[in-house]
């Protein structure tokens, strides 16, 4: 008949059925169970494991065991009133899982049998050993690949030290030759510096109406041969590391005098040059001749990116309207701290970002018929100076160079 879906049945156990037929109880409970929807519980611990969830058990061993204890004493003496057959909760754990019993439903103490062993129980020395594997493949790949990147460092390393040697040597050997030249140059501006004077000397006495003029081309020339006759100073005695002599600079001076040499270039390749000076800029410390080149030899290198940007750039190098796009270069000095920073900004569209870490390196140009020295010597020059260089690059709008010199005060009372 039907029961309650919340019932549960306690088998005790069924021997004999109405006709005298003899059952085992436990093959009857398995038969029971198995097409039971409602559990079923047994009072004895080989119920367990034949289709009952289990129950308080006896434990029919341990009452084997106390039946004996009991005829060996009762053979001796009289047999004691009664006999303790020890109980204890035993649970099947498939039964438990078949109707979902919780396990925080089990009473304390309970003993669970037949529980199926996990994965890890029944497979843990493959998971280990696998994973055991596994990290040592994970290591080796590691140690494979670390080892892959140290020698393509090495191997960098190896070809960036080849090339400051052979950039070295490159180095010695242009110092050589600018010792040589230095030193060859050295005569003939010597002689034409007195063919001058003789010259001057000559139109001294001259009343003739372009005689004042001709003196004044005389002398510019003759300043023009001196400075030359400095500048190869200056480089025998970087080439020799001399301390060269140290003195106050002005800055505004220093700037008009580099215009007045690199003007007549900047205005003929249609360059647009602004000056802007704070007011009130100290005196630096330096040599006016090499600060002079180096301002020279970025003011150069600004002309020649914007004559570059103009020729690649689309309709020929000219803008909007069929107007070519002015070429525009921007000298700043302003103070910064015990020094006086001159920037150079330019529109000539900058330097390439392969380049740029390199660009005061020397040999290292963008040109193709570029020597590449112009910023290193801009870096020396600021470096005998103890002084600071920054390269601001904008890529396809311009280069800004900033060079920091310390200011004469400062200096002169360090």
């Amino acid at each position: 008949r039907d029961l309650p879906v919340d019932s549960v049945i306690i088998y005790c156990g069924y021997w004999k059925d109405e006709l005298g037929r003899a059952h085992v109880p436990a093959d009857l409970l398995e038969s029971f169970c198995r097409d039971s929807k409602l559990p079923f519980f047994g009072i004895v611990d080989t119920h367990v494991g034949r289709g009952a969830v289990g129950g308080v058990c006896s434990d029919l061993r341990a009452m084997g065991v106390a039946t004996g204890h009991l005829l060996v004493d009762s053979r001796e003496g009289p047999p004691p009133p009664s006999v303790n057959v020890p109980s204890v909760v035993i649970l099947d754990d498939r039964q438990l899982n078949r109707f979902r019993i919780p396990a925080s439903r089990l009473p304390a103490g309970s003993r669970v049998l037949f529980r199926e062993p996990r994965v890890w129980d029944r497979y843990w020395p493959y998971f280990v050993a696998g994973g055991a594997v596994v990290a040592l493949q994970s290591l080796l790949i590691v140690a494979l690949v670390t080892q892959s990147r140290l020698r393509r460092r090495a191997e960098r390393i190896v070809g960036e030290q080849r090339d400051q040697i052979a950039r070295a040597g490159r180095i010695s050997t242009l110092g050589q030759l600018a010792a040589s030249l230095a030193h060859e140059l050295g005569q003939p501006l010597g002689a034409i510096l007195n063919n001058l004077e003789a010259a001057e000397i000559l139109l001294r006495d001259d009343d003739t109406a372009n005689a004042e003029e001709l003196r004044a081309i005389v002398r510019d020339i003759a300043a023009d041969d001196q400075r030359a006759g400095a500048v190869l100073d200056r480089i025998r005695a970087m080439i020799r590391k001399q301390r060269f002599t140290i003195g106050p600079v002005e800055v505004p001076g220093l700037i008009r005098g580099v215009l007045t040499l690199a003007g007549p270039r900047l205005t003929a390749a249609g360059i647009v040059v602004t000056v802007a000076c704070d007011p009130g800029l100290p005196r630096v410390a330096g040599d006016e001749i090499l600060l002079q080149q180096a301002l020279l030899n970025l003011l150069g290198n600004s002309a020649d990116a914007i004559r570059a940007s103009r020729a690649g750039s689309p309709g020929g190098a000219e803008g909007a309207g069929g107007h070519r796009d002015p070429g525009a270069i921007g000298i700043r000095a302003r103070r910064d701290g015990d020094a006086v920073e001159l920037t150079v900004i330019d529109n000539g569209g900058g330097i390439g970002e392969g380049i740029i870490d390199r660009a005061v390196e020397a040999f290292a140009t963008t040109k193709d018929e570029g020597l590449g020295m112009g910023l290193p010597i801009v870096r020396s020059i600021v470096e005998q100076h103890e002084g600071r260089l920054r390269l601001d690059n904008a890529p396809g709008r311009g280069l800004t160079v900033s060079l920091a010199v310390p200011t004469w005060k400062e200096r002169t009372s360090a």
